[in-house]
C-alpha cells in the first residue's frame, strides 16, 4: 500500500481517537499534513522543526493562503509530527505567531467574523487567537 496513504489512514483513525480535534475539522488537519509529507517528498526520517518551519514558510509566501489557514496548517503539522510521529518540536507555534503579526502590520492577517462579533470587538478579527 502506498505510504501516503497508509500514514493518513493511521494519523485519522489517531485523530478519531485523540478526540481534541473535532470530526468536522479532520479532512483539513488530513489536507494540510498530505500537503506537508508531499513537501518533505514522504522522507519521514527527514522530519524535523526545521522541514516544519520551512513548509509553513512555504505556505505563508503562497498568495492564495490566508493566515488563518497557516495557523490551522500549524496546528495539524504541529500535532502530527508532535504526537502522532512523537518527535518534539520547539518554537514553531512562535513562528507562526510572528508571521501572523507581520501580516497585520502589512494590512492582512485578518479573518472574517459574523458582523455582530465584528461590532462586539472592532478589530478581533485581527488578533492571533480568531
Amino acid at each position: 500500500m502506498d505510504k501516503e496513504v497508509v500514514a493518513l489512514r493511521d494519523f485519522q483513525t489517531f485523530l478519531s481517537q485523540l478526540g481534541t480535534v473535532p470530526e468536522n475539522k479532520t479532512k483539513f488537519y488530513l489536507h494540510w499534513v498530505r500537503r506537508f509529507l508531499k513537501f518533505c517528498n514522504y522522507q519521514f526520517e527527514n522530519i524535523n522543526k526545521e522541514r516544519v518551519a520551512q513548509y509553513l514558510d512555504s505556505l505563508d509566501a503562497e498568495e492564495k493562503i490566508a493566515d488563518w489557514q497557516v495557523k490551522q496548517a500549524a496546528d495539524a503539522v504541529i500535532l502530527y509530527v508532535e504526537q502522532f510521529l512523537k518527535k518534539p518540536l520547539q518554537q514553531i507555534p512562535s513562528f507562526v505567531k510572528e508571521v501572523h503579526e507581520q501580516d497585520v502590520k502589512i494590512g492582512h492577517g485578518e479573518v472574517s467574523l459574523p458582523d455582530a462579533l465584528e461590532k462586539k470587538y472592532p478589530g478581533a478579527a485581527r488578533e492571533w487567537g480568531w
